[in-house]
């Protein structure tokens, strides 16, 4: 089955949009139709834990997991588990 190509990415990417909502260590972002909450960075004592909690939605989708920044391997789980659960392409 041969590849097929994928759309060209825009010139220009808007930056996110973050703000401080409900809780006072939570964190929302916005990228266009998607949102992202990440709480709990206020837990953690030391740079080898960055542990915190991640909610991906769009639309009706929604995605939730807690990861370690720290490690590469929770990171890209994180992004392919929540691409495939609010069915986007992973970038």
């Amino acid at each position: 089955m041969p590849a097929r190509a994928l759309p060209e990415a825009p010139g220009c990417v808007a930056a996110a949009a973050s703000q401080a909502l409900g809780a006072e260590h939570e964190h929302h972002f916005t990228f266009g139709e998607r949102r992202y909450a990440c709480g709990g960075l206020e837990k953690n004592l030391s740079l080898q834990t960055l542990k915190v909690n991640l909610f991906g939605l769009q639309g009706d989708q929604v995605h939730v997991d807690h990861a370690r920044l720290y490690a590469a391997r929770a990171r890209g789980g994180f992004i392919t588990q929540a691409a495939n659960e609010l069915r986007v392409q992973r970038n």
